[in-house]
């Protein structure tokens, strides 16, 4: 099992025993984060997802609404029924120094995204 982090920040120590924990065949040496942004447009960031996610089981990403609605509608990768689309929920926190930060609370997975607008 393999598992891409599609995100620029590299896993908590947290973040990968919750994986491994979650995914009993998954170890930390296959969970891989790539640093990358996908395009705006959703075609291209779909066809871009596909190309960096390859054949990876499960993917975390990092990925405005848009994005994801388009990665599950429309990405091959997610018409494989063994892949799983994951965030990583972080609670906001400040510290004694008054700085926030962000500390991991655990993982979802994106099952699907609806939007639902109305004119103004």
């Amino acid at each position: 099992m393999r598992c891409i982090r599609l995100t620029r920040h590299e896993a908590t120590p947290e973040q990968i025993e919750a994986l491994t924990h979650i995914y009993h065949d998954l170890t930390p040496e296959n969970i891989i984060t790539v640093n990358a942004t996908l395009p705006a447009n959703p075609k291209e960031a779909v066809d871009e997802f596909d190309r960096i996610v390859g054949d990876a089981e499960l993917v975390e990403v990092v990925l405005p609404t848009n994005l994801l609605e388009a990665v599950l509608k429309f990405s091959q990768w997610s018409k494989s029924p063994s892949s799983s689309l994951l965030r990583s929920v972080m609670n906001r926190v400040t510290n004694s120094d008054n700085q926030v930060e962000f500390v991991f609370d655990h993982y979802e997975r994106i099952v699907k995204v609806e939007i639902v607008t109305e004119s103004l």
